[in-house]
């Protein structure tokens, strides 16, 4: 099993409206990757790069992205593929790797 600890930075005014988050190995804090918040109208999405400083599609560290609902407690992880309603080769379309759900009991 692997312990891992998130860091999330956030200084300036544009750290609290799209915080960078780094994944450290725990215990030696070697670096894993990192995210960033990408803000879209009903939903927010995570870049996800091994880049410390690059958070764009175009950059060759990038791995993917964590998309949200528009109410925050689905979470969908996709590979670096293209958008499946764009038209593109089929072997090119973005894989869902995985899924967060939360659920809060009262």
């Amino acid at each position: 099993m692997l312990q891992c600890t998130i860091r999330r930075e956030n200084s300036g005014f544009t750290g609290k409206m799209h915080p960078h988050y780094t994944l450290l190995l725990s215990g030696s804090y070697k670096y894993l990757l990192s995210s960033k918040k990408i803000s879209f109208i009903g939903s927010s999405h995570y870049v996800i790069t091994r880049s410390t400083k690059e958070f764009s599609r175009s950059n060759p560290e990038y791995l993917g992205k964590l998309r949200s609902n528009e109410t925050g407690n689905e979470y969908s992880i996709f590979d670096k593929g293209e958008n499946p309603n764009t038209k593109v080769v089929p072997e090119l379309i973005r894989s869902q790797l995985g899924a967060i759900i939360f659920v809060i009991f009262i």
